[in-house]
């Protein structure tokens, strides 16, 4: 995947006009996805989008034994079903051979 990324970055620089100076590079993300890697970085399981929301479940568990104020205290968002530890959660549920 990395790989990928300094190929793309690479191609990019190589279609600047000559004497273009990059001063800045910026990546940006509607939301958390993800998949769960190897030891080598390869996905072990189709990729989980930001959309998904069967980790709602989990998020009326950190509501309970957390709560959504210390949540949003600890990382800057408010408690919603998309959000990554919510996913993670549910592999570890579900695909507890994957999470090990």
């Amino acid at each position: 995947m990395l790989a990928a990324v300094f190929s793309a970055v690479r191609e990019c620089a190589g279609s600047l006009p000559a004497g273009c100076v990059v001063e800045g590079l910026a990546a940006a993300s509607m939301g958390e996805a993800g998949t769960v890697v190897d030891a080598e970085c390869r996905a072990l399981r189709p990729l989980i989008a930001w959309y998904d929301t069967r980790g709602a479940g989990w998020a009326d568990w950190w509501e309970r034994e957390v709560g959504a104020e210390r949540i949003y205290e600890l990382t800057g968002q408010t408690l919603d079903p998309n959000l990554g530890a919510q996913k993670l959660l549910w592999v570890r549920e579900h695909e507890p051979e994957l999470f090990r």
